[in-house]
């Protein structure tokens, strides 16, 4: 499990620095990312080393790419990256079962995961069940990655991990049929979350943002389209999957609004509505 730090302000004349809050949550999130160097003993030096060398240059792409663009929506997802996953964590965004894991950087390139969600205790006997969030800020790019799920759910070979090691489980190694859900919200929503995070005195706001319910409700939306799609290409075994999944996030909702006391005033934007329009391209076809 992460370790968490109290929050620095990094924020000047009331905006934020982008580029050292981006330079902050890189560094958080590698330092707490699964380290590919601890699993030569499963893979081999000689492979782990090639995927590294990959991973070095996919990083020099992104980099360049970042530089490029004017609205640098690459930079705000990771540092919405590490917020969710903090939130998650020291908040209970995703209830009091969750624990979060920062996957390696060969897994999120390669891979398409950023965090990791993983369940300390599952529900009526089901089985063990962690899921990939791949985060994204703005309406860009929802259709060609939902798209990349549904050929996922077509083939029936869900999201694997090749660096994985769970943090109460006795997994190591690949992890494979992890179903993947996406997260999107706009960039503006986006700085104003960096905002808050990068205070010390308007951090604790995190812990009530109405953001938490929209995440929720995009994730159970995808939910119920991957059901109907698994069980439209005949696979039972991802359908059951995403069952699990759906059982698991509705009733973390109901004890977030119920046992937490938790506010939702219902707001959704246009990460949501991207998301809604775009499962409805995808999944109508």
């Amino acid at each position: 499990m992460a370790t968490f730090e109290s929050p620095e302000n990094v924020v000047e004349s009331g905006k934020v620095d982008l580029d050292r809050m981006y330079a902050r949550a890189v560094k958080k999130l590698r330092g707490h990312a699964v380290k590919p160097e601890i699993f030569c003993d499963l893979y081999g030096a000689q492979q782990v080393e090639a995927d590294l060398d990959e991973v070095r240059r996919l990083e020099r792409i992104f980099e360049a790419q970042s530089a490029a663009d004017k609205i640098p929506t690459g930079k705000l997802a990771k540092i919405f990256e590490w917020i969710m996953l903090e939130s998650i964590e020291l908040s209970n965004w995703l209830g009091e079962d969750v624990v979060t894991i920062v996957p390696s950087q060969y897994d999120d390139y390669i891979n398409h995961v950023d965090s990791i969600a993983e369940f300390r205790k599952q529900t009526g006997g089901a089985e063990y069940l962690a899921f990939g969030i791949d985060v994204t800020i703005g309406i860009g790019v929802v259709h060609q990655k939902l798209l990349g799920i549904k050929d996922e759910i077509r083939r029936g070979k869900l999201t694997r991990i090749k660096y994985f090691l769970s943090e109460f489980a006795n997994i190591r190694g690949e992890l494979s049929k992890i179903p993947r859900v996406l997260i999107a919200i706009s960039a503006e929503n986006a700085k104003k979350l960096a905002e808050l995070w990068s205070s010390a005195k308007e951090k604790s706001k995190l812990a009530d943002h109405p953001i938490q319910f929209q995440i929720i409700d995009e994730i159970l939306l995808q939910l119920e389209y991957f059901i109907d799609y698994s069980r439209e290409v005949g696979n039972s075994e991802v359908e059951k999957i995403y069952i699990n999944m759906r059982d698991i996030i509705l009733k973390i909702k109901t004890e977030r609004l119920e046992q937490d006391g938790k506010q939702d005033g219902g707001e959704r934007e246009e990460g949501f509505r991207a998301i809604e329009s775009e499962l409805e391209k995808v999944f109508s076809r």
